[in-house]
């Protein structure tokens, strides 16, 4: 008993006298100088964001975080709001894409949520990809266009309805260049000259 009562008054010490654990670091940087350096830029953020996405459109930022929403920027702002009306909470994004007003997300249960007004509000998934992630999003000469764990998937009507093109491969990015997009695959690259 007596050693009991020993060890838990050295654990009360211990326990009080230690010191608060150091602030956790930011998540995002910003350099100035063509990153030469940089300097914390997360305000507004929630501590320890996990970011999934860095999106610049019209000048204007959109980030999309694992588990805390999506935030934009203003330009000239340093301060990222929040745009998170209508999403579930806890809600794992892997990709956004933006095109003027309208944002798209894909999360990694295999759905897509779309704003038309800045993420300001957004609207839930009529479609899920089933079996899988939804990696990649992209804007392409009005599709559409995720990169899934089972292939690709296009949509004419900013997400309402999809169809698949190609095979089941898992599609991890997907981007253009000079006028052609393409697929990084978990096998390799894919080129399309018609918009999938």
């Amino acid at each position: 008993m007596l050693l009991f009562t020993f060890l838990l008054q050295f654990l009360t010490i211990f326990i009080s006298t230690e010191s608060p654990p150091p602030a956790a670091p930011a998540s995002l940087y910003l350099s100035t100088d063509w990153g030469q350096n940089w300097t914390p830029f997360a305000q507004g953020l929630p501590e320890q964001a996990s970011l999934s996405k860095l999106v610049e459109n019209e000048g204007k930022l959109y980030l999309a975080t694992d588990y805390q929403g999506v935030y934009s920027l203003n330009r000239g702002s340093s301060q990222w709001e929040a745009r998170n009306n209508g999403l579930p909470q806890n809600l794992d994004i892997n990709s956004l894409a933006v095109r003027g007003y309208f944002l798209a997300i894909g999360t990694y249960h295999g759905k897509v949520f779309t704003s038309i007004d800045g993420g300001r509000h957004w609207k839930d998934p009529i479609f899920n990809f089933l079996g899988g992630s939804v990696r990649a999003l992209h804007f392409h000469e009005g599709w559409l266009i995720a990169g899934t764990d089972n292939g690709i998937y296009r949509s004419a009507d900013d997400g309402m309805s999809w169809q698949q093109t190609g095979d089941l491969i898992q599609v991890n990015d997907i981007t253009c260049f000079n006028g052609r997009l393409y697929a990084a695959r978990r096998d390799g690259i894919l080129a399309s000259d018609d918009a999938g």
